[in-house]
């Protein structure tokens, strides 16, 4: 769940209000740890999480494997 989620089901009830600020700070807390452990792996050398590869003659029909 994102804390968006978490207060829009205590707005409607079906979430209590007490539990809110324990998940939201869970939430919150696991997200910058997701963020540093990618900015981390990034910054190996020789390695890049966020790269690309160029695809060859990439199509939409090759891409979802109809073209094989």
């Amino acid at each position: 769940m994102n804390p968006a989620v978490t207060i829009a089901l205590a707005v409607g009830r079906r979430f209590s209000w007490r539990e809110v600020p324990d998940h939201l700070v869970a939430q919150l807390v696991g997200g910058f740890l997701a963020v540093a452990a990618l900015c981390r792996r990034a910054a190996e050398p020789g390695r890049s999480t966020f790269r690309s590869r160029r695809v060859r003659h990439a199509s939409a029909i090759r891409a979802f494997g109809a073209g094989r």
